[in-house]
């Protein structure tokens, strides 16, 4: 099918960019359901032609085609719990890619060789497209769809100048910038190296494989200081002569089928790579988002114990708490989680941390009753907290995260000796661990309020040695 694709080729020059206006190009950015017939060079060169003006006039009023996907991403729901979204942020190679049509955003080479089946992947690509246009739609195509990873495959259209003269640094930064974006957000970054290409069909003469090499040498380099994913498309495709070879390539830089078929589980093995790591956070040093002053907390080795009281339902709380977890994980302390949590949950919850199908395991953990009611604990907040402390486990930040409501149907007293007595139990069989426990705001009180007459968890785990508890409230 490619060679027809291959039979009609235009070259435009709009400013400082030379763009290649191929039959393949024109297909990428139209409606599948277009018709041409390209057997017409009439109808061919008009196709050519119409391309050419769309292209001159969305560089004039909308440079970055922030129009392409923004209805679609308007539309898109935000992630289920547990699911495992990605997005795939790139130009042309990435827009051709056939992604299954659950998740569109994609015009497929074609329809019998569909990627990644049922796989919650967005494809965000745009043919043509420079390191510094995916930058401006950065926050609109990726951060905005909330993903876990994102997968960028970006710098060979920067090579051919399709936006302009660039050095290497150019791009280096703007991938900086990609990645520094997405820490923020605590999105997972998977850098993927720069196809080869030995020549630009519609740039000749630009030689850009030795500037791939370094691009990619840098790349590697930094996904490795950065915490960031690499994955080597360049090695695993790469010929004799630094380019792309014709049997998994239509133009000697654009994949066919065959192509896709060695990027798949590439792509794949680097995406599960980063859902294992912990999520990524402002604080490049820590990896962790700052709390002013929390290392005081457990500073004194002989804390055993920091109660955090939260007003169950906020999304604010379990964000902080997941801080505060990185952040004492930092300090070279073991780690314990406790959680206001029925006991009766923590086979479904170790089979979550444990889990690489999370979407599965959450959806068994929120058939437990406690998930169907309207405490404030059930929220989704707290899902995304239970799947932070997931990847924090996976990578050894955490030893465990313990569903520590022992008393769950008791009245209050009894429910907060039990409970007390349950973490108490905790920090015996673990005698080097620091506990952190969120739990409702009342539970961790130094002192029993007039009103209830009794000891709050507080009361129960400080009873032998009060100096091993930490953040106490009153």
């Amino acid at each position: 099918m490619f060679s027809n694709v291959l039979k009609v080729v235009r070259f435009v020059t709009i400013g400082c960019a030379a763009i290649a206006l191929s039959v393949l190009s024109a297909h990428a950015q139209t409606s599948p359901n277009a018709t041409t017939n390209l057997k017409s060079p009439a109808k061919a060169e008009q196709a050519a032609a119409q391309h050419k003006n769309a292209h001159e006039e969305r560089l004039l009023t909308d440079w970055p085609d922030l129009a392409k996907y923004r209805e679609a991403d308007a539309a898109f729901p935000p992630p289920a719990p547990g699911e495992d979204r990605v997005v795939f942020m790139g130009d042309s190679i990435t827009q051709i890619w056939p992604f299954h049509a659950e998740y569109p955003g994609t015009y497929p080479l074609a329809k019998d060789s569909e990627f990644f089946p049922g796989k919650p992947y967005i494809n965000r690509g745009i043919s043509g497209q420079t390191t510094p246009q995916m930058l401006v739609r950065f926050r609109q195509d990726v951060i905005d769809l909330h993903p876990r990873v994102v997968v960028i495959l970006a710098g060979t259209n920067d090579l051919a100048g399709n936006t302009g003269p660039e050095s290497i640094e150019d791009i280096e930064g703007n991938l900086k910038s990609m990645s520094d974006l997405a820490h923020a957000n605590g999105i997972r970054v998977v850098l993927c190296s720069i196809l080869p290409a030995y020549d630009y069909p519609w740039k000749p003469g630009m030689e850009p494989s030795p500037k791939i090499i370094a691009l990619n040498q840098w790349m590697k380099s930094y996904a490795a200081e950065k915490g960031d994913v690499y994955v080597d498309y360049y090695a695993a495709m790469v010929d004799a002569r630094g380019g792309l070879p014709s049997s998994i390539s239509i133009d000697g830089v654009h994949p066919n089928k065959a192509g896709f078929e060695i990027m798949a589980p590439l792509a794949e093995a680097g995406i599960e790579q980063a859902l294992r790591a912990p999520t990524p956070s402002a604080s490049a040093s820590t990896g962790c988002n700052p709390i002013p002053g929390a290392s005081q907390l457990w500073s004194n080795p002989s804390t055993r114990y920091i109660l955090v009281g939260e007003m169950h339902g906020t999304q604010e709380h379990p964000a902080i708490f997941g801080d505060l977890v990185c952040a004492a994980a930092d300090s070279g302390r073991e780690i314990i989680v406790g959680l206001e949590r029925p006991t009766s949950e923590q086979p479904e919850i170790d089979v979550l941390l444990d889990s690489k199908n999370p979407t599965q395991a959450t959806s068994e953990l929120l058939k437990k009753p406690m998930w169907s009611t309207l405490d404030g604990r059930s929220s989704q907040a707290m899902v995304m907290l239970l799947d932070r402390l997931r990847t924090y486990k996976a990578s050894g930040k955490v030893k465990e995260v313990i569903a520590f409501d022992a008393g769950v149907n008791d009245e209050s007293a009894a429910r907060d000796r039990k409970m007390g007595n349950f973490l108490q139990g905790v920090a015996s069989r673990n005698p080097n661990a620091l506990i952190l426990v969120l739990t409702g705001n009342l539970h961790p009180l130094k002192a029993a309020m007039k009103e209830f007459g009794y000891p709050f968890i507080y009361g129960h785990v400080s009873a032998r040695r009060p100096s091993q508890v930490a953040l106490g409230d009153r």
